[in-house]
């Protein structure tokens, strides 16, 4: 089993996935754009190094949980990227949230190297990375599946393999993501409608969540939404904005109609454009809310 790995990515997801890797006894060389995220790791017992490429042994494995396209490719192809150190033998275990068409071209130009990828993107907000209890959704070759897992199960609560082809991995998380959001946009729409009927927000979302509507996802919104917290810390807009995009895109490649996609599309794009991109996705709700009264004019 794999004990030494490399980690690039310590946002609000990767850092205390890292984290859990390390307190499970694994030795991490850890790689992040902003250097300041590595100090704690680093107190923990981490090897920070300067550019990703340096994370990696040459036959090693070597995990990438970065925000989207533009970066997983920064750090795998760009200058001093894991791509020209990860040789034969090599396995890079990506944890995004990044496209199917940017996942089949990194595995393929692995496969010339001699080495290869699953593909490992995780459900889940940062409460669940802090508890280990994180979603995997795996895809990729079998033996390079089962070399994955035990470096997976240090992070995660729940591991489905959904097929062979590490794309798979992205196409089941974009499309759980959907639902995701889904849920989010309707119990907004629900408690809105509710409130302004003279229904207690909190009171009805702790009636649907009772028996009718139950699971973490449904729960932890609709007492989020009632309760109008929003905090930074979370799914943010700008990356719901961005997998919605990707949804879209992978439809598109699918010939699929997403309708609903669409709506959300415009709905995320609507509270991104507020200033709210950096907020979790429950200020979907802040576009519902009332606007402000103005004054009436004197003699009205």
């Amino acid at each position: 089993m794999d004990r030494d790995i490399g980690f690039i990515g310590l946002g609000n997801m990767g850092e205390p996935m890292a984290r859990n890797l390390l307190q499970r006894g694994f030795r991490l060389r850890v790689y992040n754009r902003t250097a300041a995220r590595t100090r704690e790791l680093v107190r923990l017992g981490a090897v920070a190094v300067e550019v990703p490429a340096d994370a990696v042994q040459a036959d090693g494995l070597v995990i990438t949980m970065v925000s989207d396209d533009q970066a997983l490719q920064a750090v795998t192809t760009g200058p001093g990227g894991i791509g020209a150190r990860l040789g034969r033998g090599g396995l890079h275990v990506s944890m995004s949230t990044v496209s199917p068409e940017l996942v089949r071209k990194l595995a393929e130009q692995h496969s010339r190297a001699g080495a290869a990828l699953v593909s490992a993107p995780v459900s889940g907000r940062p409460d669940a990375a802090e508890a280990a209890s994180l979603t995997v959704w795996l895809a990729g070759a079998d033996q390079n599946k089962q070399r994955a897992r035990p470096v997976l199960q240090a992070m995660a609560g729940a591991i489905h393999d959904v097929g062979a082809e590490p794309a798979a991995g992205n196409v089941a998380k974009l499309a759980v993501n959907l639902m995701v959001l889904s849920s989010v946009e309707t119990l907004a729409e629900v408690l809105e409608l509710a409130a302004r009927g003279g229904v207690d927000r909190r009171a009805l979302a702790a009636a649907l969540t009772e028996r009718l509507f139950t699971g973490p996802v449904i729960t932890g919104y609709a007492m989020r939404l009632a309760s109008g917290l929003s905090e930074e810390k979370g799914f943010k807009v700008a990356l719901a904005l961005k997998d919605i995009d990707l949804v879209l895109r992978a439809a598109a490649a699918a010939d699929a109609s997403l309708p609903f996609a669409q709506v959300l599309r415009e709905r995320l794009r609507s509270v991104y454009l507020r200033g709210l991109g950096e907020r979790d996705v429950s200020a979907l709700a802040a576009d519902l809310a009332p606007a402000p009264r103005t004054g009436v004019a004197a003699g009205a």
